[in-house]
Parts: C-alpha cells; sequence; structure tokens
C-alpha cells in the first residue's frame, strides 16, 4: 500500500512480514507489534505505562490489539524514523 510508513528495521529483520502489507484498519497482536516497532513486550507495556505509546483496544475477555493504522502512525512519529 503506497503512502504508509514502514520501519525499516522491521523490513530488513522480517523480510517476509512486510509491514506494508496489513490494512490500516486491520488489529494487530502484541507480537506483531514488537516486531513492526522493535521494541520488547515490557517496553511496549512501561511505554503505554509512560504514556508514550499508543494503549490497545480491548477484543475479548483476555485479549487485546492495535490498530494497524495507529501503530504506522506512531512509528512515522518517532525521531529514528525521519
Amino acid at each position: 500500500m503506497p503512502g504508509l510508513p514502514t520501519n525499516e528495521w522491521t523490513l530488513s529483520r522480517y523480510p517476509t512480514e512486510d509491514v506494508r502489507t496489513y490494512p490500516p484498519d486491520s488489529l494487530l497482536k502484541l507480537k506483531q507489534v514488537c516486531e513492526i516497532v522493535g521494541m520488547k513486550k515490557s517496553s511496549i507495556y512501561k511505554a503505554i505505562a509512560d504514556g508514550e505509546f499508543p494503549p490497545p483496544v480491548k477484543i475479548g475477555k483476555r485479549a487485546v490489539g492495535w490498530l494497524a493504522s495507529i501503530i504506522f502512525e506512531w512509528v512515522a512519529k518517532r525521531p529514528s524514523a525521519r
């Protein structure tokens, strides 16, 4: 999809998992978010607690996910993405 920001680290580390294949309105699981943003689970949840990362959306009793568009926007706004 043209115009979607990508994380070059993810594309080079996971060449078969091109983040541009995720539709912007799709929900991403934690493992996918970790791969896209290049952070571990504990770092993501600490950043959420500090207000530095978008919180997940509850999609079930014990399941959460993130909208792909929100994650791509967050990656694009990071200083390392510029």
